[in-house]
């Protein structure tokens, strides 16, 4: 799988094709992920995708930024 394909999203079928582990268990990753803040999840007709989390490194960014600021 490509980098890219985080920018646009990735499924659990994906991730059992790019990790070789069983439905049950790519779910279970991307789950994992997300509740660390990793990744968030968009939820359509077609199923869940899961994206690269930003406003996580867009708040880290401003905590720096802010900090240094003053």
């Amino acid at each position: 799988m490509k980098p890219d394909a985080l920018r646009a999203g990735v499924s659990a079928s994906d991730t059992v094709r790019t990790l070789g582990v069983a439905p049950a268990m790519a779910n279970e990753h991307l789950l994992s992920a997300e509740s660390k803040g990793l990744l968030c999840r968009d939820i359509s007709p077609d199923g869940f995708r899961f994206y690269i989390n930003l406003t996580s490194e867009i708040a880290e960014q401003a905590k720096r930024r802010d900090g240094v600021a003053r």
